[in-house]
């Protein structure tokens, strides 16, 4: 049973950890990552630091120096910035046509 009804697999944080843990990475407990950016996710550690673990390609970690709340805005400000570019290039887009 799923954390709630309907939920998508890929949304599921036991699943996720799981996946996670099956692939060798037992100290992390996976909570964020960036859709398109696949390769790096955020976890808490065993010692509850927030890490980004490059999981696909090296294996590392980077600990991070913030707290939960603090990453969240930090990625929600990256996202912001992220769809203002794409508005950018869409306007540009449409007024060179």
């Amino acid at each position: 049973m799923g954390i709630a009804n309907g939920i998508p697999d890929f949304l599921d944080i036991r699943i996720k950890t799981k996946e996670l843990h099956a692939l060798g990475f037992v100290d992390y407990i996976p909570f964020l990552s960036i859709i398109g950016d696949g390769d790096v996710i955020f976890c808490f550690d065993k010692d509850n630091h927030i890490v980004a673990l490059d999981w696909f390609n090296s294996g590392e970690t980077e600990e991070l120096e913030c707290d939960f709340s603090g990453l969240l805005l930090q990625q929600i400000a990256e996202l912001e910035e992220r769809k203002n570019e794409m508005v950018k290039l869409l306007e540009k887009g449409q007024s060179s046509q």
